[in-house]
């Protein structure tokens, strides 16, 4: 959507000129009209193909704008003047009805203010529903304030609002950096801006992404049956078609292993649909992309997330933390989110001296390493109870997120009696940042998921050890 007009509301002056172009067509003012989202939004499928003249576009606005005015004198004043039967000349209108072309030009104005005014909140209400419906597919933000790197999503952000030609942006880092994090903002921001008409989210679930997984997530998004083609190559040619014809915004979250073979795949089916990638792997050729790698949080955005999770867990516990202790804390952990997520909710629990005891043998940025021993503090300072629970959560294969109903079926009986003790479970877990609310999740129960890297550290020291 480009220009002015497609990025405003419809303004009195823009009716203004819509209505008097209704007899003397304007071939650049229809060009003009044909990129509006509203007024194509009131088109058939059939119509929106065809080039669109001035009488067709306005007929279609005018039929269902006058409807709804609320004064009835203009609404048949304009349905006669501009609607029934063509529409007539001012002059011809004003012999008809026995009235001065001077008061003919008063009330026809009263009525088009009125018209604006409504075609100005059908716009609005219309573009409110579209954000919210963009939104959803987005999925919710894991974060409640995002925490330094604002010139990064800004960053990511501008490739999006710009692609100059690169049609591809993938964004790197360490785990529990902030990648989706990161780039979630950038999106959400792109919806609010109305930069983003269609969108579609791809979970790669941390591994590999084959391309014949690509295609099928992108195929049921595009409510497209892929068993009804006869080969890949077939349904390859069907989505590219729609991905060339009908922009989309493609954010594929979790990519892990052969980024560069799917870097390949991947530029046939941009421009002018754009592909936004997050991954731990580094691309070795950045020349047709835009890329981004997420840094480290500086010391004192370190040192607000590190507050904002003790206090999660214990306002009375909660201090200013000395810059000497910040430091140490930093030299441990680095300036990664998550980590310092973990260790903030440590120390809503346990003392300063407590949490240092089990990091002294760490340093980032061995972050293996470190991230074992957060897990290992945090987990031996969780009840029997919790502990159950978050076990449960590693125990399930190939499910991003599960229901209350299946917790419970998972969970020893004697340890989660009831729902309401799973909720409190869940609500403790969430607070020391071990357990998120799944927003992306589309049934009506509410779903719960855990970080990758708490996944991979319940299957590697808990579920999985000593067998």
């Amino acid at each position: 959507m480009q220009g002015s007009i497609s990025n405003s509301f419809f303004s009195p002056d823009l009716v203004s000129s819509l209505l008097e172009s209704y007899n003397r067509p304007n071939d650049e003012l229809a060009r003009q009209l044909a990129s509006l989202r509203l007024i194509k939004s009131y088109l058939p499928p059939e119509l929106e193909k065809k080039e669109l003249t001035i009488k067709q576009t306005i007929d279609r606005i005018l039929v269902d704008g006058i409807n709804q005015l609320q004064k009835s004198q203009h609404s048949d004043l304009l349905r006669k003047r501009f609607v029934d039967n063509g529409g007539m000349t001012k002059k011809a209108f004003g012999d008809e009805i026995e009235k001065s072309i001077q008061t003919v030009s008063r009330r026809e104005k009263e009525a088009t203010r009125a018209l604006a005014l409504l075609l100005d909140h059908k716009e609005l209400e219309k573009r409110q529903t579209h954000h919210i419906e963009l939104n959803h597919h987005l999925g919710s933000a894991t974060y409640k304030t995002l925490v330094g790197g604002d010139e990064l999503w800004q960053g990511i952000l501008s490739s999006i609002l710009n692609p100059d030609g690169k049609w591809i942006t993938v964004v790197t880092g360490i785990g529990g950096i902030g990648k989706s994090s990161q780039t979630h903002k950038a999106v959400s921001d792109a919806i609010d801006r109305s930069a983003v008409d269609r969108l579609m989210r791809i979970d790669a679930k941390n591994k590999k992404l084959e391309v014949n997984d690509f295609l099928n997530q992108v195929a049921e998004w595009l409510h497209i049956d892929a068993s009804d083609y006869k080969s890949q190559a077939d349904l390859t040619l069907q989505i590219v078609k729609v991905l060339k014809t009908t922009p989309y915004l493609i954010l594929i979250d979790g990519v892990e292993e052969h980024i560069a073979d799917l870097l390949n795949e991947l530029i046939g089916f941009a421009n002018p649909s754009q592909i936004i990638i997050t991954s731990r792997v580094e691309p070795t050729d950045k020349s047709k992309i835009h890329y981004f790698k997420v840094p480290l949080l500086t010391l004192a955005a370190a040192k607000t997330l590190l507050l904002e999770a003790q206090m999660a867990v214990s306002q009375a516990k909660s201090a200013e933390i000395s810059d000497t202790n910040l430091r140490r804390i930093y030299e441990k952990v680095g300036g990664n989110p998550l980590a310092l997520k973990l260790v903030g909710a440590l120390l809503g629990d346990h003392s300063l001296t407590e949490v240092f005891d089990d990091l002294i043998e760490v340093n980032y940025p061995d972050t293996e390493k470190m991230y074992r021993r957060v897990y290992i503090k945090t987990w031996n300072g969780l009840h029997k109870a919790n502990q159950d629970v978050l076990a449960a959560f590693g125990s399930i294969k190939g499910i991003r997120s599960v229901s209350v109903e299946m917790l419970i079926s998972l969970t020893v009986p004697e340890l989660v009696e009831s729902k309401r003790e799973l909720f409190d479970v869940l609500n403790f877990l969430k607070t020391h940042s071990l357990v998120d609310i799944d927003r992306e999740d589309e049934s009506d129960k509410t779903h719960y998921k855990i970080h990758n890297l708490t996944r991979s550290f319940l299957e590697t020291d808990i579920i999985d050890w000593g067998r």
